[in-house]
């Protein structure tokens, strides 16, 4: 797997790979599993690692897991197939990889499509009438702010100012400052947690009593980090269910797992989570010597996997109705149901 283990969105990295050890760990198959990791921080040790473990053989990979965002995952999509190599769970709800119809590739996570329509819902009916959005200046940001504009129009939100800036900029007092002045109740951001830190503190310093909003993989825990108190109440859009939802089993074995472990799981935690869960049950069903195209088989054979409450649809017509969860951040950054 390749996951962002240093730089900018370690937390994220390190956090599904907690999750992906302990599920694997408690399953007797996932127990049986090697992990292979890179760090994609580190571009050409990662793509080194990437071009061996494609490589057929006796001691091959035969999955590949992780590899977080639109452009590495895209990137992951495409060589899983060219190399006949299931990718189980990446990180990224672009419709590139919920439309993706190789055949080997298995996302977990709601689309990035959905969960920005919940967003834009949710805030109309908490009496949000005018809606300022905050996007990256690239595909991605285009890809959700044509969602955000279909989705503010169909619930009669009126969407009055569009601030844009480039993946992971900082110091964005003209983009706040644009978002102000067009006097919105509520402010979505669409981007990384660095910038969307940076633009909702310039805004609570203004004064804006408005909501703020985030798109999932913004992450919880690195946006506390920057925010600081000023994180309460700020409202995200979950790319899978929320790991505070103690009535799903998945959640609550997880939470009494990283408490043992002296660790608090997040939504990235539990993505890893569900990762290792459908990975062990394509294992399981793949045969006692299971290899890349057998897992292939199980994985679409089964079509759905019981994920500890949380059904994970595998097959690609199915995609579109993986769950994700609208949450609130407390005070100290905990996600609040």
């Amino acid at each position: 797997m390749s996951l962002p283990l240093s730089g900018a969105s370690a937390e994220i990295g390190v956090s599904f790979l907690d999750g992906l050890r302990t599920c694997l760990a408690s399953d007797p198959v996932g127990r049986g599993v090697t992990l292979k990791v890179t760090d994609d921080a580190e571009a050409e040790l990662a793509a080194e690692d990437l071009r061996a473990w494609e490589l057929p053989g006796k001691d091959s990979v035969i999955a590949l897991t992780g590899f977080f965002g639109r452009h590495d995952a895209a990137e992951a999509a495409k060589r899983a197939a060219a190399a006949r190599l299931p990718l189980v769970a990446p990180m990224s709800g672009a419709q590139t990889i919920m439309q993706d119809a190789s055949g080997w590739v298995f996302p977990v996570r709601s689309p990035d499509r959905t969960i920005a329509t919940s967003l834009v819902s949710q805030a109309a009916r908490l009496g949000v009438k005018r809606l300022g959005a905050f996007a990256t200046r690239d595909a991605a940001g285009a890809e959700l702010l044509a969602v955000v504009r279909a989705a503010a129009a169909a619930n009669g939100v009126q969407l009055v100012a569009v601030a844009e800036a480039e993946t992971g900029s900082m110091e964005l007092d003209p983009q706040a400052r644009a978002l102000l002045s067009a006097r919105p109740d509520a402010v979505l951001s669409l981007a990384g947690y660095t910038s969307t830190a940076d633009v909702f503190m310039r805004l609570r310093r203004a004064g804006f009593v408005g909501q703020l909003l985030a798109h999932g993989d913004v992450g919880s825990r690195p946006l506390t980090r920057l925010m600081g108190p000023s994180a309460r109440g700020v409202g995200i859009g979950l790319a899978v269910p929320s790991p505070a939802n103690a009535s799903l089993p998945l959640a609550r074995d997880l939470e009494a797992a990283a408490r043992k472990a002296g660790k608090a799981p997040d939504e990235f935690t539990l993505e890893g989570c569900m990762a290792a869960r459908v990975i062990s049950d394509g294992l399981r069903r793949a045969g006692s010597q299971p290899t890349r195209d057998s897992l292939r088989r199980a994985l679409e054979t089964n079509r759905s996997v019981d994920a500890g409450g949380i059904t994970v649809m595998l097959a690609r017509e199915d995609r579109e109705r993986n769950v994700g969860e609208l949450v609130v951040l407390g005070a100290d950054g905990r996600i609040l149901r």
